[in-house]
């Protein structure tokens, strides 16, 4: 489970920064308007991905981790996915500025802490497997 949900919170650091290097020195105004399709478009889609792997982390690490709305994001997600015609691109935008470098942060200190526990637990086990004598 603990390598599953590693590598799942490192899908939601991709996401992350990729809807930030998309959202790099572009205005509320470029994004809202019709050039800023492609953006909307990749930023909704990154959004969708980031609801998806959220729901699929295990219960242990949604408790473990609660400073997160792990369920709003999923939420989210079905509404992108259900209805993306009817999200506005206010709604787009400020997920994508508001809540996307808080949770790159938050989901950068759970994998290092998640890192350090399977390094912990690995050498547990080698030093079980190591012949006495």
């Amino acid at each position: 489970m603990l390598k599953a949900d590693l590598e799942r919170l490192q899908k939601i650091k991709t996401h992350c920064i990729n809807i930030q290097k998309t959202l790099q020195n572009l205005t509320l105004d470029a994004f809202k308007s019709e050039n800023g399709v492609d953006a909307r478009d990749v930023c909704a889609f990154r959004l969708f991905q980031i609801g998806e792997h959220a729901h699929k982390l295990s219960n242990e690490i949604k408790m473990q981790y609660p400073n997160f709305k792990w369920g709003a994001a999923y939420r989210f997600r079905n509404v992108l996915g259900h209805d993306y015609e009817g999200v506005s691109y206010n709604a787009i935008w400020k997920s994508c500025n508001n809540d996307i470098p808080l949770l790159l942060n938050y989901v950068e200190e759970i994998i290092d802490a998640l890192e350090q526990e399977l390094e912990t637990n690995l050498n547990a086990v080698c030093q079980q497997d190591e012949p006495k004598g």
